[in-house]
């Protein structure tokens, strides 16, 4: 990226309610702003989506997680109808 003026970038949906909860409240709220990315896009169970997205990052050696560890905490959470959506 060069730093110009009127540089356009494309921002992942959850940075920006990230970014958009901070300048409204002056908090930074991660868990919030992956609340809010899973509503957005339809997730029916969205409130726990911030729990998963923490127990993966919890659970991940090199940032990566494995297919075995994605279905355990996928049923911690009662997620289990999510496995193989996550896994593909």
């Amino acid at each position: 990226m060069l730093a110009k003026p009127r540089e356009m970038c494309k921002m992942p949906n959850v940075i920006k309610y990230l970014v958009q909860e901070a300048i409204e409240t002056g908090r930074w709220d991660p868990e919030d702003a992956v609340a809010k990315n899973f509503k957005f896009m339809g997730e029916s169970r969205w409130e726990k989506m911030p729990k998963l997205v923490q127990k993966f990052g919890e659970e991940s050696k090199d940032y990566k997680i494995t297919a075995i560890q994605i279905k355990k905490i996928c049923r911690e959470l009662d997620l289990e109808d999510k496995v193989d959506p996550l896994i593909a």
